[in-house]
């Protein structure tokens, strides 16, 4: 899978080696993987009108807004179903790992307080060099207790 990502016009503009990649520890390996894919998305729908790109986390900072925004970009009635649902699901809790029936705040966060904080700033230090990784600049700190 590496030796692919490597391959990708974006891994090639920054001169990553597959040997680079294998040196890495392995959450920087992963970390790696998840900008060079969104890196890729986001060039290759940079100039589609049709594309929309919203991060995770205002979706479910903002559920209502963010979907609004969504809906109108598709040119989408927003509808009482809708608006229902919206407030149903971001009402209630279910712990199951796809539901969507939870605290969207909660279920947006939760990496910062499961992960080591080393593991974090070694994430942080791989994405920022991407452009989709600068969306997440600001969100390097762990949560408080």
């Amino acid at each position: 899978m590496y030796r692919m990502l490597a391959e990708f016009p974006v891994a090639k503009e920054r001169g990553l080696q597959l040997s680079a990649i294998q040196a890495m520890l392995p959450v920087e390996r992963l970390a790696l993987r998840w900008a060079l894919y969104y890196e890729h998305a986001l060039t290759e729908t940079a100039d589609l009108e049709n594309v929309l790109a919203i991060r995770y986390e205002d979706f479910c900072e903002q559920p209502r807004a963010e979907t609004q925004k969504a809906f109108g970009h598709c040119h989408l009635p927003w509808t009482p179903e809708t608006e229902g649902f919206i407030a149903s699901s971001t009402a209630h809790e279910n712990s199951e790992y796809y539901s969507v029936f939870k605290d969207p705040k909660v279920a947006a966060w939760k990496w910062k307080k499961e992960l080591p904080t080393e593991d974090i700033e070694r994430i942080m230090q791989v994405v920022v060099q991407f452009r989709a990784g600068r969306y997440y600049a600001a969100d390097s700190q762990p949560l408080s207790p």
